[in-house]
């Protein structure tokens, strides 16, 4: 994506065009009266205040940032741990979550309280991927790397990657329902922020960016906050794929495959050796599906659960 691009982009959207007028001053012609001096006219009577106003109090205004929080130094299982390829180790749940699960200032007894909320939320993202299935897949066939802002099409594709995103992040969500303190939040923020920096610096070393180059940053850092912008629903997305591969044979009268489509998937899952092969192989599958079939297949796994 093209720096010049994204500026040209942000200033077209910014912009705000003015136009210049002139007045034109015409000599009195002789003979004629002379104009009475202008008199403004008086102002119109103050407005009664609707019933209830309260005109004493404020109005709202921009809240006040929060005040610090001081964190515990408590130890806790980092996110951004490297496998023995060297490599960050792939989430299998969005990060949010998977932060809520190591967060060391959150007990288990909350985790409890918290699961039917986080189970609400996923189902509500399931729905999200299932009715954007073809975008999803544009998104994993490269969208983001190719976006180019000065593009009038590529500009709405940015606003539905925005409304995939959905009502913002968990741990906002938290705050509102009040569920975990503000100390327990901002530790949860610190375990995702830990997350996406190291994410954000293998990306760069695998882009070869330098320190301090901008443009390669802009390049890199770009798309990652986009994908992650959708990460909740590409995470849903991923998990109905597993589980349509693990209960293949309890929905295959209902996924509405052909013989030939239902053979391949069942061929793919079978030679799957672990949770992320069998996403995969689902995966490879739906890739030749129309987004109709793809929605039906994946309809038919939720509409399957607890039969």
């Amino acid at each position: 994506m093209k720096v010049t691009s994204k500026l040209l982009w942000l200033a077209g959207a910014l912009m705000v065009t003015s136009e210049a007028s002139a007045q034109v001053v015409t000599p009195p012609t002789e003979g004629r009266a002379p104009t009475p001096a202008y008199v403004p006219p008086p102002p119109p009577p103050t407005p009664k205040p609707f019933e209830g106003a309260q005109p004493s109090e404020a109005q709202p205004t921009t809240p006040p940032p929060a005040a610090p929080v001081t964190l515990p130094s408590l130890p806790y299982k980092s996110l951004a741990e490297k496998g023995a390829d060297g490599k960050l180790v792939a989430l299998t749940e969005p990060i949010y979550v998977a932060a809520l699960r190591v967060n060391p200032t959150v007990t288990d007894d909350e985790r409890s309280k918290i699961e039917p909320y986080l189970k609400t939320r996923r189902e509500s993202y399931e729905q999200i991927a299932i009715d954007n299935i073809d975008f999803l897949q544009e998104i994993d066939n490269g969208l983001v790397d190719k976006l180019n802002m000065a593009d009038p099409n590529d500009a709405k594709k940015v606003q539905k990657i925005r409304a995939l995103a959905g009502k913002g992040t968990l741990s906002a969500a938290l705050r509102d329902a009040k569920l975990l303190s503000e100390t327990q939040i901002r530790f949860g923020d610190k375990i995702v922020k830990e997350r996406n920096e190291a994410e954000i610096a293998e990306l760069k070393a695998a882009a070869g960016s330098k320190e301090g180059d901008k443009k390669a940053a802009a390049d890199v850092v770009t798309p990652h906050l986009m994908r992650q912008a959708v990460s909740e629903s590409l995470m849903a997305r991923r998990g109905l794929f597993l589980e349509l591969a693990n209960n293949l044979t309890k929905v295959e009268g209902s996924l509405g495959l052909d013989a030939a489509a239902f053979g391949s998937l069942k061929t793919a899952v079978a030679a799957a050796k672990d949770d992320a092969s069998k996403v995969a192989a689902v995966q490879g599958v739906f890739k030749g599906l129309n987004a109709d079939q793809a929605r039906a297949a994946l309809k038919a796994v939720v509409a399957a659960r607890g039969k």
